[in-house]
């Protein structure tokens, strides 16, 4: 077995979350450690399939360097390299608790706790894009009080379940989560059983942005996506939010926000819609909360 590891800085980063919005992943995935730095990894049978991947990826992606270096590992290394970028997290009485943790991890009386193994997909509690999202599930709580379990929340590109998994243990009895890799789905659907979570709680489906937001409305939308895929879909989008529906949308660099306002907010004009648009910032990452009024 093969990997390639390199550090990426925040703008490469984010041209290879929104390449891994809109295409599976494959061998790629982007790993946060410490909240710190942002790696990508792949993991191939040779170094010669390293290498091939390495080069269509990089000229997707024209950030990256023109080559790499793969190098070897052994298989127990390459089953549980990603565990170290998975961390406990807590924000107020919410706990995300990686499952090889779960027996020796101490949970105050009262608090909530979400355990998931993320393996190759994204959405650790760890990355910031995250973490705004998971902000945002709390105030909705907060704001609905006892009616936020009869609420209905959606996670657009679900990665690991993480936000849709802390929807439901929460106490929301109706989520919806969708993602475009089989992948994700499949860790997905493990890490629901992990939290004696069953399909009645939570259901996820394979789905692209588009056909995800047709088929479905929620009351609460979650979308941890790059910033120029929800562009793109900002149409879709805002059309799918219902009166007094809330949409959360993370994966937003700071420096990209002010662009992703406008055009929010332009294309809201042209469908005739009124909107309120709300932000919050966390390192070098930007979330745009978007409720229809």
């Amino acid at each position: 077995m093969y990997t390639v590891k390199i550090s990426v800085d925040s703008q490469t980063e984010a041209r290879l979350d929104a390449l891994f919005s809109e295409f599976e992943t494959g061998a790629w995935s982007l790993q946060q450690f410490n909240n710190e730095r942002t790696f990508l990894q792949g993991f191939f049978p040779t170094a010669e399939e390293a290498q091939i991947a390495w080069a269509s990826l990089q000229k997707k992606v024209f950030l990256l360097p023109t080559q790499c270096t793969p190098y070897a590992i052994n298989e127990e290394d390459w089953k549980e390299s990603y565990k170290q970028y998975l961390k406990p997290w807590s924000e107020r009485n919410l706990h995300w608790v990686p499952l090889w943790e779960k027996e020796h991890y101490y949970l105050p009386p009262g608090h909530t706790a979400v355990y998931l193994d993320a393996g190759m997909a994204f959405g650790t509690g760890a990355h910031e894009t995250t973490q705004l999202c998971v902000k945002r599930i709390l105030d909705f709580k907060e704001k609905q009080g006892a009616s936020f379990c009869q609420k209905s929340i959606m996670d657009a590109g679900c990665g690991s379940g993480i936000l849709a998994i802390s929807a439901a243990k929460l106490g929301c009895s109706n989520v919806i989560a969708f993602d475009i890799d089989p992948d994700a789905i499949q860790v997905s659907k493990e890490n629901r059983a992990e939290n004696s979570l069953s399909a009645e709680n939570i259901s996820f489906a394979l789905a692209d942005i588009q056909a995800g937001l047709r088929d479905n409305n929620a009351d609460l939308i979650l979308a941890n996506i790059q910033a120029d895929v929800l562009c793109l879909n900002a149409k879709q989008i805002l059309t799918a939010l219902q009166p007094k529906a809330e949409i959360s949308m993370s994966g937003i660099l700071k420096t990209e926000l002010k662009v992703v306002f406008e055009h929010f907010q332009n294309t809201a004009k042209k469908l005739k819609l009124n909107i309120d648009m709300q932000s919050k910032e966390l390192g070098e990452w930007a979330d745009l909360k978007i409720e229809r009024t």
